[in-house]
């Protein structure tokens, strides 16, 4: 599940983006759709967890997961040079923070999965880390 978009100075995925993109099958972004239709479309299961999207306000995509990125509440969205991270460890405890420069060199020795759910310390909403592009996005 990679639930996490990447912005410059956005607001978090979901908190207040009204606006989504998704690549198609042929890579092409599709889009804008509003957080409502793209919230329905997913209960109605005619969204894939892998998936690329984006809100308006970013230009990396990620994937959807889970689907908690359209509705993640007072997060900066991923990539907007957030300076302190948190993660889950495998008994779903919060631990941090930690800098942006030590999670990306844990990402580059392989120490970090992609399915590990982290988040900047201005959020409160967990999402997977994916590629790492949140992080340096």
């Amino acid at each position: 599940d990679g639930s996490i978009l990447t912005a410059t100075q956005a607001k978090a995925p979901g908190a207040a983006a009204s606006q989504w993109f998704y690549k198609d099958k042929t890579g092409k972004a599709q889009g804008p759709f509003s957080t409502e239709s793209m919230t329905e479309w997913l209960k109605q299961g005619k969204l894939r967890s892998d998936l690329q999207v984006r809100p308006s306000s970013a230009t990396d995509f990620v994937p959807l997961g889970d689907g908690s990125i359209l509705t993640a509440t007072q997060a900066k969205a991923p990539g907007a040079a957030a300076s302190q991270w948190f993660y889950k460890d495998k008994t779903g405890k919060a631990q941090g923070p930690f800098s942006t420069e030590s999670m990306t060199e844990w990402l580059k020795q392989g120490k970090l999965r992609s399915d590990l759910q982290v988040r900047p310390s201005s959020a409160t909403d967990f999402v997977p880390l994916g590629d790492g592009s949140i992080l340096t996005a």
